[in-house]
Formats: C-alpha cells, structure tokens, sequence
C-alpha cells in the first residue's frame, strides 16, 4: 500500500489475529476474541479510508484543504459498508467510487458483514460470530481498502488537473 499509515493498520490487525488465534482458549471466550475484533477492525477501516484521504489531500498543500477534509471525514464518516465509501469516495471522484462499486460481490460482503456485526454488537448487545469467521472477512474486505489506497493514491488521482471529478 502507497499509505504507510494505512498498511501499518492492516499489519496490526493481522497481528492480532494471529495473536488471538494463538490462545488455547474455550468457545466463550474465542467468541469474546471474536466481538472484539468486529469492533476493531471496523474502527480500523474508517482509520484507514480517513488516513488515504488525508495523505491525498495533503499532496495539494494546502492546509485547509486538509483540515476540511480531515474534519469532515472525522464527523460524517462511521460504519464503513460499501455503500458509504462509494458515495463519499463518489464525492472526490465519480470514477473512484464506481470502482469500488465494481469490485466483486465477496469483498463487498464481507466488508459490509463486519459493519454490520459491530453494529449488531453495539445496538443489540450480542453477536454470534467466530474468530474464523472474523479472519475470513476480515480477508476478503481489505480488498477494498487496498483498492482504495491504489486509486485515490495513484498518480493520476494526485494530478488535480487531470481529475475528472
């Protein structure tokens, strides 16, 4: 990944897995390891999309631009599914946000199944989900956040006058 921020995340979420995965623990609590990663890796993901942004904003130096960004990002920007990120992708870049959307259905899924289960959790209390279950979605979406960190960081997304927002 071109955001080093970004790919530090990601390799600290892989770690915990590992990490988590490596207790011989019983059912219960595996099931506690995987609660707390649902809740991890969500908050993860908005960190991540919100660090591309801001690394990409900041290539126009201009600290306000930043700043606006930073700050809107930061109230507006929670619960990640798919369909979020494509619009306020869509926001910067038409074409940005269409990637996302073509991108196949099962990084998609899973994505939005890890927001969905933080959101379960949080509104409802309980969840029944695995650590497996958490590590293969947790797979199959960093897909869409390598994408995003490939388009919105790409050479061409960096040349404000080649954009075609």
């Amino acid at each position: 990944m071109k955001c080093s921020h970004a790919s530090d995340i990601i390799q600290e979420i892989k770690e915990t897995i590992a990490e988590l995965k490596s207790y011989e623990v019983d059912e219960k609590t595996q099931s506690y390891f995987a609660k707390f990663l649902v809740a991890y890796i969500s908050g993860c993901y908005e960190e991540i999309i919100e660090s591309i942004l801001n690394e990409w904003s900041c290539k126009f130096h201009s600290p306000e631009i930043s700043s606006y960004i930073s700050a809107t990002l930061d109230l507006q920007f929670r619960n990640p599914k798919t369909e979020k990120i494509v619009e306020t992708l869509g926001r910067f870049n038409n074409s940005w946000g269409k990637e996302i959307s073509n991108l196949p259905a099962v990084n998609k899924e899973g994505l939005d199944a890890l927001v969905d289960w933080k959101n379960s959790l949080v509104h409802q209390g309980n969840i029944t989900v695995t650590l497996r279950q958490v590590e293969d979605f947790f797979t199959r979406s960093i897909k869409i956040m390598e994408k995003i960190d490939e388009i919105v960081l790409s050479e061409y997304s960096i040349n404000p006058e080649s954009n075609d927002s």
